[in-house]
């Protein structure tokens, strides 16, 4: 048996979404900027899986823009806010972006990227997070009274490797308060999360496909005001935001799986999150010295990301050909340092920590067979 536990990297395709998306591969494979009936074909089929994107997150559809996924995401807004500010304010101008330790590298490596060109002057502000992983609402709410030039604030719906999930709605309606704009990547928050982007006060908003049971390859951009940002690619369909000629197979994809998510989400997550819990049980019943990472209370549902005293989570990443964990976010798991989410977190036993995520097709049968081997191992490192 094979047992997959990291769908937190990426989810198989739901077998539902391959076949919408087929016919755009081999008889509807017009171009959407074309202008004669096959044309005509794809652009319908673009709108329709916009306003399926939209649907899931209470958005208008034509403020939703299709990318390559949700770094592309992330990079178009942060940086089409900074270069649209040069181009209102000038070069030198000051402004602070405020953000937080724990983001997706996409995040922190773009911003840490743009201090080095001469786009745009500006500080971007790290907010510290908690033993639970969530950043301090006070904290926020007092760095923005002080700060006259904040352009935005980005922070994630749910972090990619402990699960918490943050108060986006209380950080949307300070940035309301602070007249700031307020972007959240919420790419592993999509489908766990209820979200609702006119209620929570969200500017922007990124999303990816592969991690919803959609294709690799394509994401989606929501933002409410499109003049706000400048495009990094210019000439072609979807210009306001991101040019080029669009996905239309993946873009199909992706809105069947967020159709799906609609639908059928809510009984899909109460069953991952018993069997999560389950997980937890048998390898706290049989293993000392575990330590939860993050809270258990505001968490995602598929998510569990532990440490197990002495066991390096290498030695169980590597050891396990047959359960599919990992060590952290894929987008860093090669790299040899810790995880900067588990090292924000302040933790003895950062080497330690493991993430396993569950997901759609993940069964009690697979549950046990994982807790059995990762127990099994444990075991044998310990020499008991």
């Amino acid at each position: 048996m094979k047992v997959y536990l990291d769908h937190h990297s990426t989810t198989p395709c739901d077998p539902r979404v391959v076949r919408a998306m087929e016919p755009y591969f081999y008889d509807c494979f017009g171009n959407p900027s074309a202008v004669h009936a096959m044309g005509d074909d794809a652009r319908d089929a673009i709108e329709n899986a916009r306003e399926q994107v939209a649907h899931l997150i209470n958005a208008d559809c034509d403020k939703v823009f299709f990318t390559s996924g949700a770094t592309a995401s992330n990079n178009i807004i942060l940086q089409g806010l900074l270069l649209k500010c040069r181009r209102i304010l000038g070069p030198t101008k000051s402004v602070d972006i405020i953000s937080s330790k724990i983001e997706h590298i996409s995040v922190l490596k773009c911003l840490q990227e743009m201090r080095y060109r001469d786009e745009v002057n500006h500080n971007t502000i790290y907010l510290d997070v908690n033993e639970d992983g969530n950043i301090d609402l006070e904290k926020l709410d007092s760095v923005l009274e002080k700060s006259i030039d904040t352009l935005v604030v980005s922070i994630m719906a749910a972090n990619n490797e402990i699960g918490t999930i943050n108060d986006i709605a209380a950080v949307g309606a300070l940035c309301k308060k602070h007249n700031v704009f307020f972007h959240t990547d919420a790419t592993q928050a999509i489908g766990k999360v209820d979200i609702d982007v006119d209620q929570m006060n969200i500017d922007a908003l990124s999303l990816s496909g592969h991690k919803i049971y959609g294709p690799k390859g394509i994401g989606a951009i929501y933002i409410k005001n499109s003049n706000k940002i400048l495009p990094l690619i210019n000439g072609g369909y979807q210009e306001t935001v991101t040019s080029g000629t669009v996905n239309v197979p993946g873009a199909v994809g992706l809105g069947k799986a967020c159709d799906i998510l609609k639908a059928e989400s809510k009984e899909e997550n109460k069953r991952i999150y018993m069997l999560r819990n389950k997980l937890l049980d048998n390898l706290q019943n049989s293993i000392d010295g575990i330590i939860i990472n993050g809270t258990m209370k505001n968490r995602l549902p598929n998510n569990l990301n532990i440490a197990i005293k002495g066991i390096k989570a290498e030695a169980l990443v590597l050891g396990m050909d047959d359960v599919i964990v990992s060590s952290g976010s894929s987008c860093s798991a090669r790299s040899p340092k810790a995880s900067h989410v588990i090292e924000a977190l302040n933790l003895e036993d950062a080497e330690c920590a493991i993430r396993l995520s569950l997901g759609r097709w993940t069964t009690e049968q697979e549950i046990e067979y994982a807790s059995n081997r990762i127990i099994s191992i444990v075991r044998s490192i310990r020499g008991n």
